[in-house]
């Protein structure tokens, strides 16, 4: 008699077990995948993120369960399996996912000639009159500072042209959440532009210069590849940064280093 309470525990356990597993339901959802970095120029340290932009306009933050797909690329149209697709981060194992339009290998190449940039500068409805920056001072950051850069380090065979709008106060206030400003302002920004009489499908870069707001901790934020490649500068006006994040719009990773502290690689080198 004294086995029958550890037995009808098992049996409870299982019940529950069969319960919560009819209720993890797995369901596609499909769209536009976008690899993002965030520098975090202050320490050195960057994250790299992975989106999907599902045709129903909802944008899932991508966790993986597992070593992260090297076929995955920026532009590329997927689908995933997902339980919990109530929240917009999503864990998914790579055999979840498939990719149902892949990129042409000549839009994975970092190409040269003319990088056509457009420079959104916003503000928000709390701070109206912040503007850290004039259109100036920022066409020469990325028209003359960037242009020579990249000329330079292409050997002649690259130059960034474009123009600079704004200031455009947009309807979100500084304080919103790094997923409004990451997803919710490029869509705000660009119909101001479109507003304005802009035409943006003659760019393949798009930049959003927004006064520094705490509720993004990084520096700037970059599409690794896609046509157009967006940027996003939160508060920082320097060459140096903006050529970085166009880098990766063109598609190239952060370049990787080891720190033995003058010794031979025991191993216990730390990666930068």
């Amino acid at each position: 008699m004294k086995k029958l309470p550890l037995l009808f525990f098992f049996i409870l356990l299982a019940f529950y077990a069969t319960s919560y597993a009819a209720q993890t339901i797995y369901k596609p959802i499909t769209g536009t995948l976008t690899i993002r970095v965030e520098d975090y120029f202050n320490n050195t340290h960057s994250k790299t993120q992975y989106v999907l932009h599902a045709d129903d306009e909802t944008a899932y933050k991508l966790n993986f369960t597992d070593k992260i797909s090297k076929h995955l690329k920026s532009g590329q149209r997927i689908t995933i399996n997902a339980a919990n697709i109530n929240k917009k981060d999503l864990f998914v194992a790579d055999k979840n996912i498939m990719i149902t339009k892949n990129i042409l290998p000549t839009q994975l190449e970092a190409p040269l000639g003319r990088q056509d940039t457009l420079v959104m500068m916003v503000n928000f409805q709390d701070k109206p009159n912040e503007k850290p920056a004039t259109q100036t001072e920022v066409g020469n950051t990325v028209f003359k500072t960037v242009n020579d850069m990249f000329y330079e380090f292409s050997y002649r065979q690259a130059t960034v042209t474009g123009n600079v709008i704004g200031w455009f106060t947009l309807p979100i206030n500084s304080t919103e959440s790094c997923d409004v400003m990451t997803n919710l302002l490029p869509k705000i920004a660009q119909q101001m532009a479109r507003n304005a009489g802009v035409n943006l499908s003659q760019y393949s870069h798009l930049i959003y210069f927004f006064p520094r707001t705490n509720s993004c901790p990084w520096g700037a934020l970059g599409d690794l590849g896609g046509n157009p490649g967006s940027i996003w500068l939160n508060g920082v006006n320097t060459g140096p940064v903006t050529a970085h994040e166009m880098g990766h719009n063109l598609g190239l990773y952060h370049a990787h280093a080891l720190d033995c502290q003058g010794a031979v690689n025991t191993g216990s080198c730390a990666e930068l």
